[in-house]
């Protein structure tokens, strides 16, 4: 698929992740959402996807849902407050999957330093 909020990328074993909407510091919006459901679908399904890298294009991560969540009601979205805070949660989870996978190779190249002491 050809997303235009969301950039993403592989290298291998690893998949790459970018919030890209540096403009409006990778706010989440309806679109995003959307891509960000369908990316993860794909992913999920990917069996040679071991690590997924999430990060932001720009100078931040994300503004969140709450702001952008605040804007798409004010130009009358569709879109309720609770669809755009379920987007955000999703990001939230992602994330916290992503930060245990990387402390599991931190620990992992631990134990392989450690081993190759011996």
């Amino acid at each position: 698929m050809n997303y235009q909020t969301i950039a993403v990328e592989k290298k291998g074993h690893v998949g790459f992740l970018y919030l890209n909407r540096p403009e409006v510091l990778n706010a989440l919006s309806e679109q995003m959402g959307n891509e960000l459901i369908d990316f993860m679908t794909r992913a999920a399904a990917d069996d040679d996807l071991r690590v997924l890298i999430l990060t932001g294009k720009g100078r931040a991560f994300s503004a969140g849902a709450i702001r952008a969540a605040k804007a798409l009601l004010r130009h009358g979205s569709h879109s309720t407050i609770e669809q755009v805070v379920e987007y955000e949660s999703l990001v939230f989870q992602s994330a916290a999957q992503t930060q245990e996978h990387y402390d599991a190779v931190c620990r992992i190249m631990e134990e392989l330093k450690q081993a190759k002491k011996k």
